[in-house]
């Protein structure tokens, strides 16, 4: 039985620039096409905030897409990384790259099933196994962060969302009272938004059992992401409203984790 071929760093020389990001991930290659404008706008949101962080601290540096090269077969370009000073002195090689892993690794999600397999399965096994403290998956459609927090061998999920229940509790020592009035406003408008998507989907299939249409699970799923796009649509205000709470939450995030970064 033949097995395919195993990508490596050196294949990646000789692919054509073509504004594509290749990477390759336990030998197999991914490719990603040019990223969507809300992408990419996600991506200098978090690194400004990582920055203002950083220089307020002095704790290390954030970077847009640096090469990480684990080894040959394990070669990717993380949307955004934040690396201390001291890891940051073995980890940077003489070509640019980073050779070891980053305490933080962030993630934004793009469009399609094949993308979020990526983010969501094989770079979650890769950074378990490479020793990232802290993963977070970033969605802006949907306005979610999922956060993976280092435990022995493993980054198991310690927190989906952004203004629920266990962000709520984080750090309520360093938080203003201010801050926790708009984190608590924060929860009261997801719940409401929860809601809208509930009650449109909700209407959307009395109407169609009124009609007396057939339905089927894809035609079902197709109605539910159609009604959730809708919902979450990436207006100005939406986004807006993501990021001032993203804000608290990277804040918080960061404020109960520095002593381990």
């Amino acid at each position: 039985m033949r097995t395919a071929p195993r990508w490596t760093s050196a294949d990646l020389e000789v692919l054509p620039d073509d504004g594509k990001r290749y990477e390759i991930i336990d030998g197999e290659l991914y490719m990603s096409r040019q990223p969507h404008w809300h992408h990419q706008r996600a991506c200098v949101k978090i690194c400004t905030a990582l920055e203002v962080w950083s220089g307020q601290t002095g704790a290390g540096e954030v970077n847009l897409a640096p090469g990480v090269i684990f080894a040959d077969d394990d070669d990717v370009a993380p949307d955004v990384v934040w690396i201390s000073h001291t890891r940051r002195a073995t980890a940077l090689g003489p070509d640019g790259h980073l050779h070891a892993a980053p305490e933080l690794v962030i993630e934004v999600l793009s469009p399609g099933g094949t993308n979020e397999r990526r983010d969501r399965e094989a770079k979650l096994k890769l950074y378990s196994r490479r020793g990232v403290l802290e993963y977070w998956i970033v969605d802006w459609r949907t306005q979610q962060v999922e956060v993976y927090r280092r435990a022995d061998l493993a980054l198991p999920e310690v927190r989906a969302g952004v203004g629920g229940d266990d962000y709520a509790t984080t750090a309520n020592a360093d938080r203003t009272e201010s801050e926790q009035e708009s984190i608590g406003a924060t929860r009261h408008a997801d719940r409401v938004l929860h809601a809208q998507v509930l009650s449109k989907l909700a209407l959307e299939r009395l109407n169609l059992s009124t009609q007396n249409k057939p339905t089927s699970l894809h035609d079902t799923t197709q109605r539910e992401d159609r009604c959730f796009r809708q919902i979450h649509a990436p207006s100005a205000e939406v986004i807006d409203r993501f990021w001032e709470r993203f804000g608290h939450f990277l804040l918080g995030s960061l404020a109960s984790q520095r002593h381990k970064m």
